[in-house]
């Protein structure tokens, strides 16, 4: 057995790139169009966008077929990459890396899995600008988009350094640092791109759950940090913390939810229940509240200084109260002003006239001029689209950005407002069903009420409804693009339309066709060009290419259910088929054999199946239901995947969908997007190595363990960083090829996030067991401290995957002597007991060098004799 533990400077595993290039024509594409095949096996290769007759050549497999579509076999006895070239009429070329892997590896292993969940980002909580970026915090994470278009560019997450997704306050320093204040507790990114992450156990920020409210940066570089519950607290440009409370200042409440700076560098602050205090840059406090000056509430909501140092406060329930500098009060309400609400959320002061944008979640939008004039917007006199506004800003040339609660408007200093939602962009509506993309890269959009919207690749947009063509229904449920580019629509109450390439329309309903009902739900298209179609109410429908139809019913077939929610179609040619009212999955073969599958004969979970996706490299079907996710393998073996034994974040499955690396996205009905995937040997052999590297990665037997000491006692204050870096050695090894059931990973905390997702990877083997399992395993361990048993058991694990081809990595992460190795707080690996463990016969022991902390590792050889 060869071991090495982690000592060089890097692995030596070189990764070559096979460049595959060619005078591709930007229309021809493929399908698949990452393709993967097993030794000695086929798969059906398509391309569209051809001219004329298409000629098509591999390099080492064998082809059958003529036309757009073929069938590719693969060598029976060769693992690495193939290339498969198309030329038509034009001189139109395009090749395609085939993958080809050893046999059996193309069945998910359940221990493989890997979650990646997708968080929510539509609540915005704050935005800021950095020269030509804004920056946007959502209750999802972190947006970087540019500032003059609006455009995405990134996405940051916990994944990337954020302590939470949960974002409340941005500030940007001097520098063009980011300051960003969440749930969870305080980060700064660099603008270099560097993340550090200030928390109750790393920095002076008070115990109090770490979430930060508001930030304010001062003229020295100083940060001060509102909190909820925790007080104000004070980091110096030094880096010296400071916390301020009701204990040890003048200040009225530890929940602080506004915070603004003044000329002289004092500093405003607005709480909750304590109303409004100021501290003055000598440190003196003063308190303002309904009692002793004219704050008409004690509940501040927002602060923001005009031009001649006045300041303007936003108050829950008391309305909007005005401090001059002077010190005189003016407060205005429903009752004596222009100001339709005395809930005041948000306020923006317009810098070029003077004028304060005042915005409420309740409906509010309205402007007090300099001269004292009030405007009051609403979506009945203006080009507001909805009343509720979430968020206010103001660009340099005077006009306003307003997000509502469906769309964003934006009014210009001369008073012209423009919409971006439905009604500019081209929407018909903005609740969407279905998506289809054609082959030039333009996108149909299907929406519940209001007919079908094109976007074409140059974002040009058409609507077509029931006025305007040959729509028999704008409510529109389902959409197919056919090998010609054609568009089939399927409707809820008036049937299926087809519109061609050329723009001619056809329309089948229950009266001039063979469809049974005009409620359509599925569609999918066979290798002969049929297309099925399943309803909501009748069963399945089937239409040859020639035009003939064909019924399939409870009554005339084996058809469990006529109420017809997903369909997929596999590559011998046989149907699946997913049914709603509790009566499972039927698949119709080739032959027209009928088979269900239900709780009670099969592994199915669930008999209201929601989504179906065949995945051609394995030939397994995944299967959507309201009980999580089943998958049958070729062979007819299942494995069932839920929110007890798995990452999966909810039981309830909307859609599933096969991408090209053969990752699947699931949809669920509560909780978001969720993106599986199984294993990086897949992808680092198509993308980066040489048939013979491919082989070794895809076939050759590899171990590594992974140690996690210290315990996780309030004693050890390394434990935070002795998790994240052994999360990070996960990682590391992950997309190096390592597989889960690869990797042996001993913590005492049974969670790990190597992913950064924020949920549980189920990456940890032992002491305890998974969190993500406890509810699926009769006697769950608990968490408890490692002992020196824990590591006789890591590798008498490595020694159950046999003679391995390669080193076997051991990562020891926590405190050490030159003659132990700290397990717990109460347990230490000497030195000889490690000599006890590791097996004198085949390995040569060089000893365990010390660290003051950290991680600690050494290198062993392989004994050949």
């Amino acid at each position: 057995m060869k071991i090495k533990m982690f000592i060089e400077k890097r692995l030596a595993i070189l990764l070559f790139g096979l460049l595959i290039s060619s005078a591709c024509a930007a229309e021809l594409t493929f399908s698949p169009q990452n393709p993967q095949v097993e030794i000695g096996d086929k798969i059906t290769l398509s391309v569209s966008g051809t001219s004329g007759v298409v000629q098509w050549s591999a390099i080492k497999g064998e082809l059958s077929g003529t036309g757009t579509q073929v069938t590719y076999w693969a060598p029976p006895d060769q693992v690495g990459t193939d290339v498969v070239t198309v030329l038509d009429e034009a001189d139109n070329t395009k090749s395609v890396k085939i993958l080809i892997l050893p046999k059996g590896m193309g069945t998910p292993s359940q221990e493989n899995a890997v979650w990646e969940v997708f968080t929510n980002r539509s609540y915005v909580q704050a935005i800021v600008v950095s020269e030509k970026t804004l920056w946007v915090g959502t209750e999802g994470g972190l947006e970087q988009r540019d500032a003059a278009t609006g455009e995405l560019v990134r996405v940051f997450t916990n994944l990337d350094g954020l302590p939470d997704n949960r974002i409340n306050a941005l500030s940007i320093d001097a520098s063009g640092g980011l300051w960003i204040g969440t749930y969870d507790s305080l980060a700064y990114r660099s603008r270099s791109g560097d993340w550090t992450v200030y928390n109750t156990e790393n920095s002076g920020l008070p115990n109090n759950n770490g979430s930060v409210w508001t930030l304010s940066i001062d003229s020295s570089g100083g940060l001060w940090i509102g909190s909820y519950g925790g007080g104000l607290t004070y980091r110096s440009r030094s880096g010296d913390w400071t916390v301020y409370n009701t204990d040890n200042s003048g200040l009225p409440s530890n929940s602080i939810s506004a915070l603004s700076i003044d000329a002289s560098g004092g500093l405003w602050i607005g709480s909750y229940g304590g109303g409004l205090a100021y501290r003055s840059v000598g440190g003196d406090w003063t308190v303002y509240n309904t009692d002793n000056s004219g704050l008409p509430s004690n509940n501040i909501e927002v602060l923001s200084f005009d031009s001649s140092g006045g300041l303007w406060i936003g108050s829950y329930g008391g309305g909007l109260a005005y401090r001059s500098v002077g010190g005189d009060w003016t407060v205005y309400n429903t009752e004596n002003s222009g100001l339709p609400s005395n809930n005041v959320d948000i306020l923006s002061f317009d810098g070029l006239s003077g004028g304060l944008w005042i915005g409420s979640y309740e409906g509010v939008l309205a402007y007090r001029s300099v001269g004292g004039d009030w405007t009051v917007y609403n979506s009945d006199n203006s080009g507001l689209p909805d009343n509720q506004i979430r968020s206010l800003s103001i660009d340099s040339s005077g006009g306003l950005w307003i997000g509502t609660r469906v769309g964003i408007a934006y009014r210009t200093a001369s008073g012209d407002w423009t919409v971006y939602n439905s009604d500019n962009s081209g929407l018909p509506d903005n609740q969407i069903r279905s998506l289809s993309i054609d082959s030039s890269g333009g996108l149909w959009i299907g929406s519940r009420s209001k007919g079908i919207a094109y976007r074409s690749a140059s974002g040009d947009w058409t609507v077509y409804n029931t006025e305007n063509s040959g729509l028999p229904d704008n409510w529109v449920y389902t959409l197919f693009i056919d090998s010609s580019d054609g568009l089939w629509i399927g409707t809820e109450f008036c049937g299926l339309a087809y519109r061609s390439t050329s723009g001619d329309w056809t329309v089948y309903n229950t009266d001039n066709s063979g469809l049974p009902s005009n409620f359509i739900i599925a569609l999918s298209f066979d290798s002969s060009g049929g297309l099925w179609i399943g309803t909501g109410t009748n069963g399945i429908a089937y239409r040859s290419a020639s035009g003939d139809w064909t019924v399939y019913n409870t009554d005339n077939s084996g058809l469990p259910s006529n109420w017809v929610s997903a369909l997929s179609i596999d590559s011998s040619g046989g149907l699946w088929i997913g049914t709603q009212e509790q009566s499972g999955l039927a698949h119709r073969s080739v032959d027209g054999d009928w088979t269900v599958y239900n709780t009670d004969n099969s592994g199915l979970p669930s008999n209201t199946i929601s989504a179906l996706s065949f995945d051609g490299l394995s030939g397994g079907l995944w299967i959507g239901t309201t009980e999580g996710i089943a998958y049958r393998s070729a062979s007819g073996d299942w494995t069932v995947y839920n929110t007890d034994n798995s990452g999966l974040p909810s039981n309830s499955i909307g859609n599933l969908s096969i991408d090209s690396s053969d990752g699947l996205w699931i949809g669920t009905s509560v909780d978001g997007l969720t993106h599986l995937t199984f294993s990086q040997k897949n992808p680092l052999c198509a993308d980066n190595l040489n048939d013979e590297q491919c082989e070794s990665l895809l076939t050759d037997k590899r171990a590594a363990l992974i140690i996690a000491g210290g315990g996780t006692d309030d004693s050890n204050t390394l434990w935070d960083s002795t998790a994240a870096i052994s999360d990070y050695i996960y990682t590391m090894l992950r997309k190096r090829g390592f597989d889960n059931d690869e990797i042996y990973y001993l913590s005492p905390q049974s969670y790990a996030d190597f992913n950064g997702d924020g949920f549980d990877d189920c990456i940890v083997d032992a002491p305890a067991t998974p969190r993500c399992r406890i509810k699926a395993v009769p006697n769950p361990i608990d968490e408890r401290p490692t002992h020196v048993d824990d590591i006789r058991q890591a590798f008498a694990w490595a020694k159950t995957r046999g003679k391995i081809d390669q080193p076997l990595y051991v990562f020891f992460i926590n405190h050490g002597s030159p003659n132990r190795f700290q397990l717990s707080k109460d347990n230490n690996l000497e030195v000889l007991e490690f000599k006890a463990i590791v097996d004198h016969r085949y390995l040569l022991f060089w000893g365990i060098a010390a660290t003051t902390h950290r991680s600690q590792s050494r290198h062993y050889q392989q004994h050949r004799g």
